[in-house]
């Protein structure tokens, strides 16, 4: 098993996540 690949797939995933909850604040706030 290739652990640096889960671990770069589970950070860009975490990543993701925080990037589009932070979209979806920002454009709440100022919609």
């Amino acid at each position: 098993m290739d652990s640096t690949a889960t671990y770069v797939i589970a950070i860009a995933v975490i990543v993701t996540d925080w990037v589009l909850l932070l979209y979806y604040l920002f454009t709440k706030k100022n919609g």
